[in-house]
């Protein structure tokens, strides 16, 4: 699609376009990368966004998660090879995952709380690996089930925690205090 340095000319293109995914960091030569985040939600919802944080700090990350953003990796972590958050969050992304590595999920500092209660030890488990940003048959391989037991407690985990989908839930787990 191209690459952008300011807000107005990346949400332009992400409007007319609809990228599949949108890579940003916090700071842009004019503008700000979560405002940006919020904006293409807006004007291409499909657009997946996975955000880049140089401010490794409680309040720029519960920004982003209040964004809604798809993954949320450190600059820090990005530079360690295929084992860093940056080849891991885009092969997430890719697969329709979500990506809060446990960095990110500690810097949010939320305190536990009862919602994550009504969750089996089992949902827990699968709650974690999605946070991980990891697919249905990642997840049934590394627990031995098969992927339709994943889908299961998945859908279940959406639907004990009241949200719509995959990402909202580990959103909500991440505020929980996972």
């Amino acid at each position: 699609m191209g690459t952008f340095s300011t807000e107005r000319e990346a949400l332009a293109a992400c409007k007319e376009k609809q990228p599949g995914l949108l890579y940003v960091t916090e700071s842009l030569e004019q503008g700000y990368g979560i405002h940006l985040a919020n904006k293409v939600n807006q004007v291409s919802p499909k657009t997946r966004v996975l955000l880049s944080l140089h401010r490794e700090n409680q309040e720029v990350v519960r920004e982003a998660l209040d964004a809604h953003i798809d993954g949320i990796a450190f600059v820090s972590s990005i530079g360690k090879g295929i084992k860093g958050d940056f080849f891991q969050s885009l092969s997430a992304i890719a697969n329709g995952s979500s990506y809060y590595p446990k960095d990110v999920r500690e810097m949010a500092g939320f305190q536990k709380s009862q919602i994550l209660n009504n969750l089996s030890g089992r949902e827990i488990e699968v709650l974690e690996a999605l946070c991980r940003g990891m697919n249905n048959k990642d997840i049934a391989a590394s627990m031995v089930v098969s992927p339709e037991t994943v889908k299961t407690h998945v859908s279940t985990i959406i639907s004990k925690l009241g949200v719509k989908d995959r990402t909202q839930a580990v959103i909500t787990s991440i505020r929980a205090g996972m």
